[in-house]
């Protein structure tokens, strides 16, 4: 019975949660692909930059000694997805939009999105280290709750990008995907109070760049 327990808790259930993250970052790059027709693979790094522009965000409203009613989460959560927002369109316009307007070949467009993958992993890895960060929430629910809202995502979006590649269906809901990165924020950004005994989440630099 132990090992039944053993093997959903650690290979059924880490897999299950692991392939989650895997999910919502192919769901943003197919919908980049389905409106801008190219691939972006600079999409997992962005989704690292999301993460850490939480975390960064969380620690200092804690250095600050910032008090709220509603969990910490729910306070982060809209800067860091307008901060991840506005580094995506900055990129677009610095590094994609110049070559749009020179009417370059899609193939070109994905060599500069690999460009802007290393310039990223690189600027990540030279303020943020190597290494992993851990990023402590208490368990109350609050993962399995978005666990459930983000399979109801998947769900719902993945009959649309199998039957339409109408740009005026999809493009309402293409920022939805930068609120995949709430995936990250809502189970990471929450700083447990002193003394209490939290799980942790490791985010690896790049672990989502690399598919």
């Amino acid at each position: 019975m132990n090992e039944i327990v053993f093997f959903l808790n650690k290979a059924v259930i880490s897999g299950a949660i692991i392939g989650s993250v895997y999910a919502l970052g192919a769901i943003g790059v197919t919908l980049v692909f389905g409106i801008l027709r190219f691939a972006h693979f600079a999409h997992g790094e962005l989704m690292t930059l999301g993460a850490f522009f939480a975390l960064i965000l969380a620690g200092l409203a804690a250095w600050a000694g910032f008090q709220s009613p509603v969990p910490l989460v729910l306070v982060m959560l809209l800067p860091a997805m307008a901060l991840t927002a506005a580094a995506a369109i900055g990129l677009d316009r610095a590094f994609y939009q110049p070559l749009r307007n020179r009417n370059s070949p899609p193939i070109i467009i994905v060599i500069a999105s690999v460009g802007v993958t290393l310039m990223l992993q690189g600027l990540i890895r030279l303020f943020a280290g190597v290494g992993t960060r851990d990023m402590y929430f208490d368990p109350n629910g609050q993962q399995v709750f978005t666990r459930v809202a983000q399979f109801l995502y998947i769900s719902a979006l993945a009959p649309l990008l199998v039957t339409t590649t109408s740009k005026r269906t999809v493009s309402p809901i293409v920022a939805i995907p930068s609120a995949g990165a709430t995936r990250v924020f809502m189970i990471a950004t929450e700083v447990p109070p002193a003394g209490t005994v939290a799980e942790s989440l490791d985010v690896s630099l790049g672990s989502v760049g690399s598919t």
